[in-house]
């Protein structure tokens, strides 16, 4: 197995994001230099001096709030895109696309449509058909590309459906649960920039297997989640049971609403797919109690 320090930059699309800002942190820590990125007012970005020894990470994108199809077109479609042709422009080697586990299942022909199928959330769709754009193009140019769909994300700076879900703990709520409920995927933030450092200085044969699904292992069904996270907050688990009929019902609603109501409906999460040789630094239960520490101080 082949490894080795970038001679270049790592030059990152979305560092003040979540994500990017603990990239950016291990990065540095292990002595690599680091640039952020700038964007404009179009989500553009532009690659500051940029020279064939770079590399190149994209995890910008819109992933915690609602937006209109143009915004996801523009943010997780058009703005990796526009990276890609900058950097095989200058002669960048390898980029890594942080894309999604929920762009799994969607074929390239639903993803190649101009607005996503009903059933599909735009969010999905647009992750998916940035793979696609990205997979073209890298080809085509002599780019390495390498596609990371990580599970929902743990990390101390807890937002979305989790923080919603301790948030809920905090107040007392009961949790909805449907009889059968499939295991739901997750993974530290720590695992996950482990994951890219590693596809930065691994041999480029260690990355033709992507995309890489990542989550830690085991996954939780949500109600050993909550017991979980009732746990570590010190509060009794409240569960209100959901009649089985209910699910049936739920999978008529529109997309929007679906996506919405993801806790409570969730298909078996696909077999996790790792880049050959790298192994997780930490288990799933020390990546919740650093969300919950987080959690904690920022209330």
């Amino acid at each position: 197995m082949k490894l080795q320090k970038p001679s270049g930059r790592v030059l990152i699309a979305g560092a003040g994001g979540g994500i990017g800002t603990a990239l950016c942190q291990h990065l540095r820590t292990c002595g690599m230099e680091t640039v952020a990125l700038r964007r404009d007012r179009n989500d553009r970005y532009a690659l500051q001096e940029a020279t064939a020894k770079d590399s190149l990470v994209c995890c910008a994108g819109i992933a915690h709030r609602k937006a209109s199809i143009e915004a996801y077109q523009r943010s997780n479609i058009a703005t990796p895109l526009c990276l890609a042709r900058q950097a095989s422009r200058v002669g960048v080697k390898r980029l890594i696309f942080l894309s999604s586990i929920k762009a799994v299942g969607i074929s390239a022909e639903q993803a190649g449509l101009e607005t996503p199928p009903r059933r599909i959330d735009p969010y999905s769709w647009s992750k998916r058909r940035a793979e696609l754009l990205l997979e073209q193009h890298c080809r085509a140019n002599g780019l390495e590309l390498v596609v990371l769909r990580p599970a929902l994300v743990c990390s101390p700076q807890v937002r979305g459906n989790l923080r919603l879900l301790l948030q809920g703990l905090t107040w007392g709520l009961p949790l909805p649960l449907l009889p059968r409920q499939a295991p739901k995927p997750l993974i530290g933030i720590d695992n996950l920039v482990s994951a890219i450092h590693y596809c930065l200085i691994c041999d480029s044969r260690l990355i033709q297997e992507s995309p890489f699904i990542l989550y830690d292992e085991p996954p939780l069904s949500l109600a050993q989640l909550y017991e979980e996270l009732s746990r570590q907050l010190r509060r009794r688990p409240q569960v209100l049971p959901l009649p089985d009929g209910l699910a049936t019902w739920l999978t008529h609603l529109p997309a929007g609403l679906i996506q919405g109501l993801s806790p409570l409906l969730q298909q078996p999460p696909p077999p996790r797919i790792a880049p050959p040789g790298w192994q997780p630094p930490l288990g799933l239960a020390q990546g919740l109690e650093r969300m919950v520490e987080g959690f904690r101080q920022t209330g």
